[in-house]
């Protein structure tokens, strides 16, 4: 097993104990970036047919922020915020220079293994297994991509280090696809379901809770919380309406500065979307 393996899982592992994660799959993987390394993650609406994620930091205000291109392919979206969430555990971008890794190297292979083992556990598969004791069918291995959301060539890496499959089933496994597996075993609704979080555009919760915040206390216009958000001005209002969210009456001697900490309150990320 290379080292770069062997870290990763080790890192992979103890991130999920610190979190409280046994071996559960991940729900929601950008809420878990966002609440357990204290950074903005973004999903724009860019034309990416590679599907790409970075991670981003403005060393003058220390702000990190994980950018993915949102996606069709639910299960490889999961993979590549998962695959930054490995950077950032271990603190690639503090070494180096990130921007130029290449896709082979160590410190790339590291972060793609973190992935698949923060997404998939070992100790997980085998409690699947344990409920499996006949031979693994592809039922069962539907199954298996199913419950962890990860695509079945993961899922296969992960069965094949645990013996549980030979080269030729893992190759033959590793082939199939995930609407595929999904539409012969009946939970192509959910894999949609999936899709549509997937390309759903999304804010950073940090920065959009910081200029709700000003919104409130009377410093940020409703234009430009929906410019965040990502959405029309009247349905932003509807929503808010809805939820009794509105301005206060300005305090002159309220700190500006502090209300928006970090944020730009006219910061517009429509650039970032399709034409």
């Amino acid at each position: 097993m290379p080292a770069y393996e062997e870290d990763a899982r080790n890192a992979a592992e103890g991130f999920r104990e610190e979190n409280g994660l046994g071996i559960a799959p991940i729900a929601d993987i950008v809420a878990l970036i966002e609440q357990t390394q204290d950074v903005d993650v973004a999903v724009f609406g860019v034309d990416d047919s590679n599907e790409h994620g970075l991670t981003m930091i403005d060393p003058a205000r220390g702000a990190t922020i994980v950018a993915v291109a949102s996606s069709t392919r639910p299960m490889r979206w999961r993979s590549t915020l998962a695959h930054e969430l490995g950077h950032l555990i271990f603190k690639d971008h503090d070494n180096g220079k990130p921007g130029v890794l290449s896709a082979g190297s160590v410190v790339e292979k590291r972060a793609q293994s973190f992935a698949r083992h923060v997404l998939i556990p070992l100790p997980g598969v085998q409690h699947f297994l344990e409920r499996h004791n006949e031979r693994l069918e592809t039922r069962a291995f539907s199954d298996l991509v199913q419950r962890f959301q990860v695509s079945p060539a993961v899922a296969a890496i992960q069965l094949r280090a645990l013996g549980a499959i030979n080269a030729p089933q893992h190759t033959e496994w590793s082939a199939i696809y995930t609407p595929t597996l999904a539409a012969r075993f009946g939970w192509a609704d959910q894999y949609r379901s999936l899709q549509a979080e997937s390309r759903h555009r999304r804010a950073p919760q940090q920065l959009l809770a910081r200029v709700i915040e000003g919104y409130v206390a009377g410093l940020v216009s409703l234009e430009t919380v929906a410019s965040v958000r990502g959405i029309a001005p009247t349905d932003l209002a509807a929503e808010f309406d809805e939820a009794g969210i509105k301005p206060t009456a300005r305090d002159d001697g309220a700190d500006k500065d502090d209300l928006l900490a970090g944020a730009d309150p006219g910061v517009d990320l429509s650039w970032l979307d399709d034409a």
